[in-house]
This record gives structure tokens, C-alpha cells and sequence, in this order.
């Protein structure tokens, strides 16, 4: 079973400083961002 995460990473070394993991679709995530919340 597969798990999609998304990272924060370090710009010097690339290491991620946080790992989420979001769910297990198999589906595109599209990611929205509402600056009114």
C-alpha cells in the first residue's frame, strides 16, 4: 500500500525537517491555498 506525503526540507541539506503523511489514494492531489482562512 502506497502513502502520499508531503515534506518541508532544509535548503542546505535537503533533509526533511517535516514528513506528513496524508492518506492512501492512488488519485492526483491537487493542493488549493484560500488566503481567507
Amino acid at each position: 500500500m502506497s502513502e502520499r506525503q508531503y515534506s518541508l526540507r532544509s535548503e542546505s541539506d535537503l533533509k526533511p525537517l517535516i514528513l506528513e503523511t496524508l492518506d492512501t489514494s492512488n488519485g492526483v492531489l491537487y493542493p488549493f491555498y484560500d488566503p481567507d482562512v
